[in-house]
């Protein structure tokens, strides 16, 4: 967990870049913070800068920093919205989430993408855009290449919607329960949630925030049902084993434990300082997965990528559509 002399150089650009990155955020809101981080990264370990004296560092804070960032993504859940919802969000929230990694998989077969690749993209789709990536892909062991690609996938139809899809509402006349639930239900961050929603009214963003936390909920048992499967499909592993040697890694179980403490003390000022650490650890980490990245090695299979991940999130769309006018 604590830095080594050689990774301390490493650790203090990540730093930088994330800095850089946070500071330049406001001015291209579109982008977001960690996306913009991880572009970065990726300038600065594609233009002939010299990173051998980093990659210890940079290696560093793409496990370790990620890994606390992601136990303490867990004071960003709230399990009162999941209680204030009621049934009817609860079931939309399940049918919308599992249709979603579905689809991403059911695509990325048919265009023989990598299935770590097909995963990330469906898990961003149906759950929190990055977070839900970055943690995911952790418990899968996912290779840097996919992650890079999944989130930019993510990104790029996640902002596309949060333009698009009010406008559309609003042209076919939706209701604000309609809006909301599409809304929540579909767009990959809490910010496009937001911006969208309270584009519509103050009442359609309330409830569309309801739903998106509703959905990252869902990530708490996503990541334990895949973390078993990690476990189980360890080469040789004797069959009926699996429930045996599950072990949950040290940031799954940080990750529910800070839940459980949002959940008791949400306003807390130790949980509202976790919040923002959180914030910050995962932006170094963004920083540290874009310098460890070379263009050359994720321009295979990008198209294919983001034209499953679009796919798939068109027709989440629909699906929330549909579910919103039967269940609200």
């Amino acid at each position: 967990m604590i830095p080594k002399g050689r990774d301390l150089p490493g650790l203090f650009a990540t730093i930088i870049v994330a800095a850089i990155a946070y500071g330049l955020s406001p001015s291209i809101p579109f982008l977001g913070r960690n996306m913009l981080a991880l572009l970065l990264g990726l300038l600065v370990a594609n233009v002939g800068f010299e990173l051998a004296p980093l990659r210890s560092g940079v290696k560093f804070t793409e496990k370790t920093v990620l890994a606390i960032a992601i136990a303490l993504l867990g004071t960003s859940l709230s399990p009162q919205a999941l209680a204030a919802g009621g049934g009817p969000v609860v079931l939309f929230v399940i049918s919308v989430v599992v249709t979603a990694i579905t689809l991403a998989i059911i695509l990325g077969r048919l265009l023989k993408l990598p299935p770590s690749l097909c995963v990330l993209v469906g898990i961003g789709n149906a759950i929190c855009g990055v977070s839900a990536i970055v943690a995911s892909a952790s418990v899968l062991r996912s290779s840097d290449r996919d992650k890079a690609i999944s989130i930019g996938v993510i990104n790029i139809w996640g902002t596309a919607g949060m333009f698009v899809l009010p406008a559309l509402l609003a042209r076919f006349g939706a209701s604000d329960s309609v809006s909301a639930t599409v809304l929540g239900g579909s767009l990959q961050a809490v910010g496009q949630v937001v911006a969208a929603g309270y584009t519509i009214g103050e009442a359609v963003g309330e409830q569309a925030v309801l739903v998106k936390m509703c959905r990252i909920l869902m990530l708490v048992p996503l990541l334990m049902v895949l973390s078993f499967r990690a476990k189980g499909d360890t080469p040789h592993s004797p069959a009926g084993s699996s429930l045996s040697r599950f072990a949950p890694p040290p940031y799954l179980i940080g990750f529910i434990g800070f839940a459980v403490l949002a959940g008791f003390f949400p306003n807390a000022p130790v949980t509202e300082f976790l919040r923002l650490a959180a914030r910050w650890f995962l932006l170094v980490a963004m920083a540290g997965l874009g310098m460890n990245l070379r263009l050359r090695d994720m321009r295979v299979g990008a198209a294919s990528a983001i034209f499953a991940g679009g796919l798939g999130f068109a027709i989440q769309i629909a699906v929330a559509v549909g579910l919103s006018l039967i269940l609200f």
